[in-house]
């Protein structure tokens, strides 16, 4: 295929992408020889797709591509991070959690990938909620401050349980957290 074909063929895959059919434009693309494709939004584009269907592996090899041609930046870092620690591949996910941290320093995304990979190496409960609560210190997400007080009441801190469920109602007062 040459390069006039593959760039409508991307075309397509991108008009499927913006039109929710995932699984039609993960068919198509795999008519593409990715590995010659150098620009970042076609692969950032598949990367996505891929999450969309929750085929992890598929987005973490597209994600490599992309690291191995130095696109995407700390974004990228983030999300094959987290694509590693979906597929298992811990040693992978802390060498690039080490790589996020260092070119991603006032980012608090970093507190989040920390949980997710302590969660994934089954840390104790205690190295979660400190990731969380460094995380919660300088963001507020609902969905974090909910796991936050499901590990205080895990953890037999009922009074912090209870305070982070009133923090969480008082900032958003409805939707599925706040239930």
């Amino acid at each position: 295929m040459d390069k006039y074909e593959t760039g409508l063929k991307i075309q397509e895959i991108e008009r499927l992408y913006h039109a929710d059919k995932y699984k039609a434009a993960a068919e198509l693309a795999k008519e593409i020889d990715w590995p010659r494709i150098k620009a970042w939004e076609p692969l950032a584009m598949m990367i996505d797709i891929y999450e969309h269907l929750d085929d992890d592996e598929e987005a973490r090899d597209m994600a490599i591509l992309a690291y191995n041609r130095n696109l995407g930046g700390k974004r990228l870092l983030f999300r094959l991070t987290d694509l590693f620690i979906k597929t298992g591949d811990i040693s992978n996910a802390k060498e690039l959690f080490k790589e996020y941290c260092v070119s991603a320093k006032t980012s608090t995304d970093k507190y989040i990938l920390q949980y997710h990979l302590l969660r994934a190496q089954k840390a104790p409960d205690s190295e979660l909620i400190r990731a969380l609560e460094n995380y919660r210190d300088k963001e507020v997400d609902e969905r974090y401050l909910y796991r936050l007080a499901q590990l205080y009441a895990k953890t037999g801190a009922p009074e912090k349980c209870v305070s982070i469920c009133d923090d969480i109602y008082s900032m958003f007062r409805d939707g599925d957290y706040v239930e």
